[in-house]
């Protein structure tokens, strides 16, 4: 009976450092399954964006307003007082129409007051020196039109007419790229109400400053003859001109938030084999929402966000953004 006892107590221990062992086991198994997941969790996920190609065309900026190019100046020989006024700013109006009636008796007391001891020139006017009315010499459009009850000189405009088939853009461009202006460059004109081709058909030849920016900046005025001129379209319009200073060409872009910047210069990390490589590059044109990138292939996946990033560092593709979500 000792002996069986003796037996049954090696069994219990047996069966003991089996079950031992077979928890160290388990062990080991669980802390290799979860080891690459710790290990992964420490990985940045990055997005990545293939370069795109833009067709992209040499401009320059400028803004302004739309006017009549033709302007007509209506005036009188003589210094008149306007009564009333028969037409109104942005009226159509035919040639011969009347535009004003003339105040006549005002008309004598204003150059009474105005000549003083010389009233006699004034008072010996007759009624058909002084005209009674304003006649339009040409058809067209009411620009503007003068001042009631005051006395307007002689060549002072009483009122301006433009025809509308010689809308203008009258624009203001910086001095800084005036040089790259000239004439004949085409112009995408945009105003209120949709866009229009245009030519530059003036330069000025003297700056000035431009008070209505922050900080004064010296401007050319150069005029836009507006070649598809609709309906729709009317003087006094504010409106942004572009003009073509060059010949359109292809271009490989990036947005901005994939590209780099250390006292080492511009640079890119581009996806390679499951790791962030350093790619140096230089950029070109500067657009809305990207810019040109010089050194890279359409193939060359690039990481966006990266400045976190260190050189040849581990990282996990979380997504490739598209085209139109990076724009």
């Amino acid at each position: 009976m000792n002996g069986n006892r003796g037996f049954s107590s090696e069994r219990r221990e047996l069966a003991v450092k089996i079950t031992v062992l077979a928890l160290i086991i388990a062990l080991g198994g669980l802390i290799t399954v979860s080891l690459p997941i710790a290990v992964s969790g420490s990985i940045p996920k990055v997005n990545t964006v293939f370069p795109d190609v833009r067709d992209y065309t040499p401009s320059v900026n400028c803004t302004g307003t739309i006017v009549y190019g033709g302007v007509k100046n209506i005036t009188a020989d003589l210094p008149v007082v306007i009564e009333r006024y028969n037409v109104e700013t942005g009226q159509h109006i035919d040639e011969g129409q009347v535009i004003a009636s003339v105040d006549r008796d005002g008309t004598v007391s204003a150059l009474t007051a105005l000549y003083g001891d010389r009233a006699e020139l004034a008072s010996g006017l007759t009624d058909e020196e002084i005209p009674d009315k304003i006649i339009a010499e040409i058809s067209g459009t009411v620009c503007a039109v003068g001042r009631s009850g005051e006395l307007i000189q002689s060549g002072e405009p009483i009122a301006q007419v433009g025809q509308k088939g010689d809308l203008r853009l009258a624009a203001a461009v910086s001095q800084r790229d005036i040089s790259k202006v000239g004439i004949g460059q085409r112009v995408t004109i945009t105003a209120a109400d949709g866009q229009y081709s245009g030519t530059v058909c003036e330069i000025s030849d003297i700056a000035r400053k431009e008070y209505d920016t922050p900080n004064a900046d010296t401007v050319v005025d150069v005029s836009v003859i507006v070649d598809d001129a609709g309906a729709k379209l009317r003087s006094g319009y504010s409106a942004k001109g572009t003009i073509e200073i060059g010949c359109s060409e292809q271009i490989l872009t990036l947005p901005y938030d994939a590209i780099c910047q250390d006292d080492q210069g511009e640079y890119v990390y581009v996806f390679e084999n499951g790791n962030a490589k350093r790619h140096g590059i230089s950029t070109g044109v500067e657009l809305e929402e990207c810019a040109q990138v010089i050194g890279l292939d359409l193939s060359d996946e690039v990481i966006i966000n990266a400045e976190e990033l260190s050189a040849d560092c581990l990282v996990i593709r979380n997504g490739i953004v598209s085209k139109q979500e990076g724009e």
